[in-house]
């Protein structure tokens, strides 16, 4: 618990980011729990960047973290395998009900570490934005500095692509931007909007390329030492506030693209994604090579088409 004896649940997505009001109605259903130790509070800040809110939550100083599951890519092949390109089909995933099988599968792949994972939040799917035109003309990032928010199958995809990615969190693209680190972003239609907007007017969508997720995560040992019922009430909270609300987070943002492209965004969406797979396909092999049971059954499990 924090001194003030609440949980603290943190996370470094900008509070102006539309993804925030659903992780502050987690916390304030659990602050309304009429539970011992169920107080709650919610906090944004780059001081939670990155890994800085996964650090937060081992050294006690949080209890509760909605983390970019790039983070987590090295604690098992799972979590690798959720960021791998198209491997998510959003409709598939939603309606056939996986988000629970989803959440329980990640919480056993993490049973290894100090860390349970509580519930699942649909990050975005990934789109390329820059301050060049030619990224929508072309699709061009050979060669060139391209940011990415997090490390692993990031990095993969952008290098696969021809680029150099750059791993910089949410609160430091601004920053890095301005300091002319890079001039072309693999975010989130959020994130696009929210930090950088019209200072990068051009963005490429290549739909499946990479839909990311953000894990609510805790220690695992200090959620087995709360009380049984107040266990039982945050996974459900997480699970009806975040989890099986990932149809909403779609069309929020399917409805920032719009917006984006009424303020005067080139928005090109790609149509021939065949082409794209086939670029892809080796990221999706090489992870089969390093643990094809693992990848095999989480495929069966949670996605519509079995993947070899």
């Amino acid at each position: 618990m924090t001194d003030s004896g609440k949980i603290l649940a943190v996370t470094d997505i900008p509070v102006a980011h539309h993804r925030v009001p659903y992780l502050q109605r987690v916390t304030e259903c659990i602050a309304r729990l009429n539970r011992k130790g169920a107080g709650a509070t919610f906090k944004s800040d780059a001081a939670f960047a990155g890994k800085n809110s996964l650090d937060a939550v081992r050294s006690g100083h949080a209890q509760m973290a909605w983390i970019n599951s790039s983070h987590l890519e090295t604690l098992h092949p799972i979590f690798a395998r959720l960021n791998h390109p198209f491997q998510i089909d959003d409709n598939w995933i939603e309606n056939a009900g996986k988000l629970p099988a989803l959440v329980r599968q990640l919480d056993e792949a993490s049973k290894s570490s100090d860390l349970a994972v509580l519930g699942v939040m649909r990050g975005a799917d990934q789109l390329f934005a820059s301050a060049r035109r030619e990224l929508v003309e072309t699709a061009a990032i050979k060669n060139r500095p391209v940011r990415v928010a997090g490390p692993g199958i990031y990095e993969t995809i952008v290098r696969t692509l021809g680029g150099h990615p750059l791993p910089i969190p949410i609160p430091e693209l601004l920053q890095g931007f301005d300091e002319n680190l890079f001039d072309t972003i693999f975010t989130s239609p959020g994130g696009w909007k929210t930090v950088l907007g019209m200072r990068m007017p051009y963005a490429l969508r290549v739909p499946g390329l990479m839909v990311i997720t953000y894990l609510l995560v805790v220690k695992r040992n200090w959620f087995r030492n709360l009380d049984a019922g107040l266990t039982s009430d945050i996974c459900r909270i997480a699970e009806a506030e975040v989890t099986l609300r990932w149809g909403d987070m779609y069309r929020d943002d399917l409805g920032i693209l719009q917006a984006m492209s009424s303020q005067g965004a080139e928005l090109r969406t790609v149509d021939d994604l065949p082409e794209w797979k086939g670029l892809m396909e080796p990221i999706r092999q090489q992870a089969l090579a390093w643990n094809k049971d693992s990848c095999t059954a989480f495929d069966r499990l949670c996605f519509h088409v079995e993947k070899n």
